[in-house]
């Protein structure tokens, strides 16, 4: 299953239901730049009242594929909930986007990732630097969390079931979590995989407009 989810926390998406229709034709036109890659499914998960704004502009829009709207009913619990939501929809694997909208070529990369894996930076943009996680860096040929590691997690993220399973694990054992908390669980527990991604390459969603006429459509 070539399965993507875009994942709204919740300051995020507070931010979008102020202008619900900008957003759905912003998810209308990224639907169409990415129609090449052939995407099985597309989830969107929201979680508080504003979700309700979202859903009904997505409705009321002709979209090039089908989405599926996920209700993230731990949304006051942290964003790690987000992945706890996709865990019981897409228990094959799923590549999230957190908050982003990325590249064509960039999610087609995460894709392909036959294990879990995560885009990492170098270096920040402005953008970028809303999206950043975690600091992580590789040692003995392993990729480790590091206070001070040169990498930045970013995004996407390639969760696979096995990783999925960990945040169900994860999401009845704490009270609240987030995205970085699952991350730097699972880069304890198993071999996750970097893939770099460079500036422009990904951008937050709330300010995704302008990017995605300048970017997106360069692959």
């Amino acid at each position: 299953m070539r399965s993507l989810a875009i994942g709204i926390s919740e300051g995020t998406g507070s931010r979008l239901a102020r202008s619900p229709g900008a957003f759905a034709r912003l998810i209308g036109r990224y639907l169409g730049e990415l129609g090449a890659i052939g995407l099985s499914e597309l989830f969107i998960v929201v979680g508080g009242p504003w979700r309700h704004a979202l859903a009904r502009a997505l409705a009321e829009i002709d979209l090039m594929a089908e989405i599926v709207v996920v209700h993230n009913v731990g949304w006051m619990r942290g964003t790690g909930t987000i992945v706890a939501s996709l865990a019981e929809v897409a228990q094959e694997g799923v590549v999230l986007l957190l908050d982003s909208l990325a590249r064509p070529r960039v999610v087609e990369r995460a894709l392909a990732a036959g294990v879990p894996a995560v885009g990492v930076a170098r270096e920040l943009d402005e953008g970028m630097s809303r999206l950043a996680t975690l600091r992580l860096d590789v040692r003995g040929g392993r990729l480790v969390a590091a206070r001070e590691g040169p990498l930045y997690a970013v995004g996407p993220y390639r969760l696979t079931g096995e990783a999925l399973a960990v945040a169900r694990m994860l999401d009845s054992a704490l009270p609240s979590y987030e995205v970085r908390d699952v991350l730097a669980y699972l880069l304890r527990r198993m071999r996750v995989e970097p893939f770099e991604v460079s500036q422009g390459d990904l951008a937050p969603l709330d300010a995704a407009h302008g990017w995605i006429y300048q970017n997106v459509g360069k692959g």
